[in-house]
């Protein structure tokens, strides 16, 4: 996760150096000649926060199982990045220039795009040991093609007498009932800093599918749901007149700013 921050931010730099040669014929923008109010720096400043924030909600909120670098986290940062730059120059009213903006984004993107195809070439192989008794799910899991499961333990069993490897990762099973001998195993773990997740989040990770266990009998689905049942006919209604109302207002703030 902090090699893509850091690459994302390296692509970031390259992009405002070409950017700045593109529209201002200066390889810093600072130095480019313009006139006395008009000040490039908070637009920067816009971009880089814009980006970094982008980034970093990518990887720390949008699926932060993922263990590969996901295309849809650029774009997801790109969006950010927009509306932080349109918001910031609306309500500062600083100085903005729309081509070195499209130019700057434009190119991270591309970057950004295309060193995540380059880390994806590298073959992924997620090593785990499994706390769980649902022996289904694990060999589901275990026939996943990035995952491979070194060892199965037993959630009412006794803990391992060695701490995990540090590239394997402890995938619990939370609806299991755990020993005192393997809670503590678990919490230490955490505790050392190792990859621990849950199993439900490993197994949609790797075969993208929901693990269901009793879908017919369990409770603990059909209750939170059906106190939802209200909303869902206008669920879809809400949805599409926010989107109709907020996409054009974001399109004239950035016309106009």
């Amino acid at each position: 996760m902090f090699s893509t921050l850091v690459l994302d931010l390296l692509a970031l730099a390259v992009s405002l150096v070409l950017a700045s040669i593109r529209v201002f014929d200066v390889v810093w923008l600072p130095s480019a000649n313009l006139l006395a109010f008009q000040n490039p720096r908070p637009m920067l400043g816009l971009l880089v926060i814009g980006v970094v924030l982008g980034s970093w909600l990518a990887l720390r909120v949008v699926d932060p199982a993922l263990s590969r670098p996901n295309y849809g986290h650029a774009l997801f940062a790109l969006a950010i990045a927009i509306g932080v730059v349109a918001a910031g120059s609306f309500l500062l009213r600083t100085y903005f220039s729309r081509e070195f903006v499209i130019v700057t984004l434009g190119v991270w993107l591309v970057l950004a795009l295309i060193h995540r195809a380059l880390r994806r070439t590298v073959p992924w192989i997620e090593a785990m040991v499994v706390v769980s008794d649902e022996e289904y799910l694990v060999a589901d899991l275990a026939a996943a093609r990035h995952a491979r499961v070194e060892q199965i333990l037993k959630p009412q069993g006794q803990a391992p007498a060695e701490s995990l490897p540090p590239d394997v990762t402890l995938i619990v099973d939370l609806r299991a009932v755990l020993s005192d001998s393997m809670a503590s195993f678990v919490s230490s773990s955490t505790l050392a800093g190792l990859e621990v997740r849950p199993l439900s989040q490993a197994y949609e990770d790797h075969t993208e599918r929901i693990p269901l266990v009793h879908l017919a009998e369990g409770w603990e689905i059909s209750v939170p749901l059906g106190r939802r049942a209200v909303y869902e006919p206008f669920k879809r209604i809400i949805e599409v007149a926010f989107t109709a109302v907020t996409a054009p207002l974001w399109l004239i703030i950035m016309a106009l700013t």
